[in-house]
């Protein structure tokens, strides 16, 4: 991908850009730094206050897109626009394969399941009006299975009560319609120009007629998440590649190693954590394990369990007082929002397995040598069957997490997940000091409060 990007940007510079690009997949931070890096190329940093434009379609109306599209740029300079969410890319008649997907959507983006259970509604001549005061219970599994396309004997139980449960709130607001039909229609009626359209997008069918056009005339990136962790580590590397060459900086192999361990290799943990040692060691070119022992502190481990820990005993004074040491010690709130997300994913996960009773054997009161050698060995073969490995990534924090599984009910935790996808909306489109919405959600944490509490 990245040898095939880097191709792209030359094809760029020798004036040779694409008339049509699709970025599409679940990976937001490679999705942001690949769009980043198109637009400065296609477009010197003077010029793109004035050639870019930025549309998100769920916001937008098609005729309107359409019109923006049209338009001529004020100044005479090279006119870009980037759509996001547009849902051209995507085949109304296909909508197997969400609902088996829901319940991840749930654990891992709230907002998504939502946006798809709402997707899923409109295929079927349907709005979130027409399942209002308790009418979704009285569908049939057969009338479910014609809406989400597949059997609902299990997801019924497992998570339609839950998604609707969000849906039916009275502060949520469905996204509007996506623009996909008008889109197809203008791009299979428009011939390329020196206008060059960006999309922007979390999934597309590649049997789809606007795919197949783009990938004909234009070019596409498809950005998956990395799950395993050597895998992780060498797209890092190479993504970390261009700031260090920048920068004139080497990272030996030993401080790679600290750095996962203390930091993980998470995307936007660790470049953070790069762009902090790029500072810290000055004029000096090789960052060892030394500057990433002193410049790093304490392990992204240890915060996770400081915090976690006194948001699990309803700590509200030391959860608040942990945070605000996190962001004068320079960690990034965006860092925080992900570290918090993570903790809350992992009691969700153990909610579910012990639920379930996959997990036999466990007891509260087992003790953490006892935990580490007869039963998180199960946890991997579960991770291993199920293709989820959140809880396996650290054995402590999956004894914490199974250990205060009893501490916030199911609902609860499903409802703080929806709760910091807001606030990751409200980091990037509100003027609200980020500290104060971290502050708010610790409260609404400690304090057990119900919606009529949040002020987000």
């Amino acid at each position: 991908m990245l040898k095939e990007f880097q191709q792209e940007l030359k094809l760029i510079q020798e004036g040779q850009p694409r008339p049509y690009y699709l970025l599409y997949g679940d990976d937001d931070y490679m999705q942001n730094d690949y769009l980043q890096k198109l637009l400065d190329a296609l477009l010197p940093y003077s010029d793109a206050d004035f050639g870019v434009i930025t549309i998100n379609a769920e916001q937008t109306t098609s005729e309107e897109i359409c019109e923006s599209l049209q338009n001529e740029p004020l100044l005479p300079v090279r006119k870009i626009t980037v759509i996001k969410n547009s849902g051209a890319f995507k085949n109304k008649e296909k909508v197997l394969g969400i609902a088996q997907k829901m319940e991840s959507y749930l654990r891992d983006d709230v907002l998504r399941a939502t946006k798809e259970f709402c997707r899923l509604l409109r295929n079927a001549g349907l709005s979130v009006e027409s399942i209002k005061d308790g009418a979704w219970q009285s569908f049939s599994n057969d009338e479910w299975g014609k809406i989400v396309g597949t059997q609902l004997s299990e997801s019924r139980n497992a998570w339609l009560p839950i998604v609707t449960e969000i849906c039916l709130r009275p502060d949520f607001q469905p996204p509007q319609e996506g623009s996909g039909s008008a889109l197809q229609m203008f791009l299979q009626e428009t011939s390329p120009s020196e206008h060059i359209i960006i999309f922007v997008e979390d999934s597309a069918d590649k049997n789809n007629k606007t795919f197949k056009l783009i990938n004909a005339t234009g070019i596409v990136f498809h950005f998956e998440k990395i799950k395993k962790e050597i895998q992780q580590k060498d797209a890092l590397i190479e993504i970390a590649k261009a700031s260090l060459e920048q920068a004139q900086k080497k990272i030996t192999p030993s401080a790679w190693e600290i750095i996962g361990r203390k930091i993980g290799y998470d995307f936007y943990d660790a470049m953070n954590a790069i762009n902090k040692l790029i500072a810290y060691v000055g004029e000096k070119n090789i960052i060892d394990a030394n500057d990433v022992e002193v410049a790093i502190g304490k392990t992204k481990e240890d915060a996770i369990f400081e915090l976690s820990s006194a948001l699990t005993r309803k700590d509200m004074n030391g959860a608040v007082s942990l945070l605000a040491d996190l962001l004068e010690r320079g960690e990034h709130h965006q860092v925080i929002l992900a570290v918090i997300s993570r903790e809350i994913r992992m009691l969700l996960h153990a909610n579910i397995l012990l639920s379930s009773q996959l997990l036999s054997g466990y007891k509260k009161n087992i003790s953490y040598p006892d935990f580490v050698q007869t039963v998180f060995p199960k946890l991997k073969n579960i991770a291993q069957a199920e293709g989820e490995d959140l809880l396996c990534q650290h054995p402590y924090g999956a004894f914490l997490a199974l250990k205060n599984t009893g501490v916030f009910s199911f609902s609860q935790l499903v409802q703080y997940l929806e709760k910091l996808a807001q606030i990751d909306i409200l980091f990037k489109s509100s003027p609200k000091e980020p500290q104060l919405l971290l502050e708010q959600f610790i409260i609404a944490v400690c304090t057990t409060l119900t919606d009529d509490g949040w002020t987000g």
